[in-house]
């Protein structure tokens, strides 16, 4: 009699136990889910945001590189005519000759 008392006990308890876990898994779900739903926009406006910014940034750094490169391709331009006008034939073609002096070259005329 007494073992049939406490194998009741048990199931009942069992029970109780599965319909407590079963309804705290739901409710935990439900939670959950209400948690996604809620943090979806939240979410999905931070994405729009940080994808903005760096939309931004790659234009800003596409103009920069653009920038170094002009001043780059200047500088080397100057540098290329620089070169240019110290080509002996260039020199030769303005009227400016070598001229030696017991074979070594004037550098001060006079």
């Amino acid at each position: 009699m007494k073992m049939q008392y406490q194998t009741g006990r048990l199931e009942s308890l069992s029970d109780k136990i599965k319909l407590t876990t079963t309804g705290l898994i739901t409710k935990a779900r439900l939670e959950c889910s209400h948690l996604a739903r809620s943090l979806y926009p939240a979410v999905r406006s931070r994405i729009s945001f940080h994808s903005m910014v760096l939309t931004n940034f790659i234009a800003m750094f596409r103009n920069n590189i653009d920038k170094v490169l002009d001043i780059n391709k200047q500088h080397l331009d100057l540098l290329s005519q620089r070169n240019a006008d110290l080509d002996p034939e260039r020199i030769f073609e303005r009227g400016y000759s070598v001229t030696l002096h017991k074979g070594r070259h004037l550098r001060i005329a006079g």
